[in-house]
C-alpha cells in the first residue's frame, strides 16, 4: 500500500505478497503525460520506510547524484526479478544460484561498474561448468537490459563478457571392445538394447526419439530419418541383422506411432549415464555415434558409405538424395560387417578417429 505524499513528490510502497529483506519500494515522479498522468520511476528497495523516504527526497533534489551513488547492482537485480514476474516468467533456482556468484557486485553502484568488473566474476569462477558460466552471463545481460529501461546505465556492459570454450564439448570416447561385449551379455536390459541400436546405426541421440514407425521398413532392413543437416535429413539408416530383433521389439505393442516409447524408456539424455552407472562405464550420449564411425573406419568400410549412413556431407549437393535398391543393399551389407557379441575381438581396437561427430 502506498504512503501518501504531496502530488508529484513520489510514493513509497510496501511489498506484501512475498518476504523481502528490503520490502519498501520508492517510486519517483519524473514527468507527466499529455493527459496529465504521472510518469513514474522505481528508484529502489529499502529495509525501512524511513530509508525509502530519505532516498526519495534525495532523488527529487539531485537525481543524477542519487543514481550514481545509490542504484546498486542489487537494485537492478530487484528490477530484473520484478520484470520477470511482470512477464509471467518463473523465477527458478538458477536465479538464486547466479546471485550467489554475483554477490561481490551486489553492493556496488551500478554507475561505477564496467565490463572488466563483470568479467572478474566470470574469471574468478572459471572452474565452473561452461553452462553455469553462460547462465551467469545471461542473468547479467538481462539485468543490464532492464537497467537500460530504467535509464540507470548508458549501455549493456555484460554483452562483451568472454567465456572460455568448453574443451570437453566435442571430445567423444568410443566404447571399447570389452564394453560392447559386456553390453551384448545383457540384452534383456532395454537400456542396453537402445544403446546397441545407437552403436550399430550411428544415429544421433535425438534421431531415434523422433523416428515414426511408418519410417521403419523391417522387411527391407532400413529406416528413414535424420535431423540437423541437409545430408542428415531423410537419409536411409540401415538396420544390421544383429539389432533387428531389438527394433522389432520396440515396434511391438506401440500405439502412438513412434519407435521410442517414452513411457518405458525414460529420457534419452540420461541413457548413457544409466548404462554407464549400471555396468561400470563412463560415456556421453554421442559416444555411441562415434563408436559406430570408429568401428566402420577400422574395418575399412569406405568413407563415402560411412558418411552416407551417419549423414555427414560428402562435399556435394545433398538436397536431392536418390537411393537405389543397390545402394541400400550396399549400406546394409556394410553394417552387417560390424562384429557383435563374442565375435568382437582384437580386430576391433578402438581408436579416436578423425571423423567429426555432429
Amino acid at each position: 500500500m502506498a504512503m501518501k505524499r504531496a502530488n508529484g513528490t513520489g510514493s513509497v510502497f510496501k511489498v506484501k505478497n512475498k518476504p523481502l529483506r528490503k520490502p519498501y519500494r520508492a517510486v519517483a515522479v519524473i514527468g507527466w503525460t499529455d493527459n496529465g498522468k504521472a510518469i513514474r520511476k522505481n528508484i529502489g528497495y529499502f529495509a525501512t520506510a524511513q530509508q525509502a523516504y530519505q532516498a526519495l527526497d534525495k532523488y527529487i533534489i539531485t537525481p543524477d547524484e542519487y543514481e550514481a551513488e545509490t542504484i546498486t547492482f542489487e537494485t537492478a537485480w530487484g528490477w530484473l526479478l520484478e520484470d520477470k514476474e511482470r512477464r509471467g516468467v518463473k523465477i527458478d533456482s538458477t536465479f538464486a544460484m547466479c546471485k550467489k556468484y554475483l554477490a561481490p557486485l551486489m553492493d556496488k553502484p551500478l554507475s561505477q561498474l564496467r565490463t572488466p568488473h563483470l568479467q572478474q566474476i566470470i574469471d574468478n569462477n572459471s572452474s565452473l561448468k561452461v553452462n553455469t558460466l553462460k547462465n551467469i552471463k545471461s542473468k547479467m545481460t538481462a539485468l543490464y537490459n532492464v537497467a537500460l529501461i530504467h535509464d540507470a546505465v548508458q549501455r549493456n556492459y555484460a554483452t562483451q563478457l568472454i567465456i572460455r570454450p568448453d574443451d570437453t564439448e566435442q571430445i567423444h570416447k568410443p566404447y571399447t571392445a570389452d564394453e560392447i561385449r559386456l553390453l551384448w551379455q545383457h540384452t534383456d536390459d532395454i537400456d542396453v538394447m537402445l544403446t546397441l541400436v545407437y552403436i550399430y546405426t550411428g544415429m544421433r541421440p535425438i534421431e531415434l526419439v523422433l523416428m515414426p514407425i511408418s519410417d521403419v521398413h523391417l522387411s527391407q532392413r532400413y529406416m528413414v530419418g535424420g535431423v540437423k543437416t541437409a545430408a542428415g535429413k531423410n537419409r536411409v539408416i540401415p538396420i544390421a541383422d544383429c539389432i533387428l530383433p531389438f527394433v522389432e521389439d520396440f515396434i511391438n505393442g506401440r500405439a502412438d506411432g513412434m519407435l521410442w516409447d517414452k513411457a518405458t524408456k525414460s529420457s534419452y539424455t540420461t541413457l548413457a549415464r544409466r548404462v554407464s552407472n549400471r555396468y561400470g562405464m563412463k560415456h556421453a550420449p554421442h559416444d555411441t555415434r562415434h563408436t559406430f564411425i570408429t568401428m566402420c573406419d577400422n574395418l575399412g568400410i569406405p568413407s563415402t558409405i560411412i558418411k552416407t549412413i551417419v549423414g555427414h556431407s560428402r562435399g556435394k549437393s545433398t538436397t536431392e538424395k536418390v537411393y537405389t535398391h543397390k545402394s541400400i543393399s550396399q549400406l546394409i551389407d556394410a553394417v552387417n560387417l560390424l562384429p557383435y557379441g563374442d565375435d568382437i575381438n582384437d580386430m576391433y581396437k578402438l581408436r579416436i578417429s578423425g571423423v567429426t561427430v555432429e
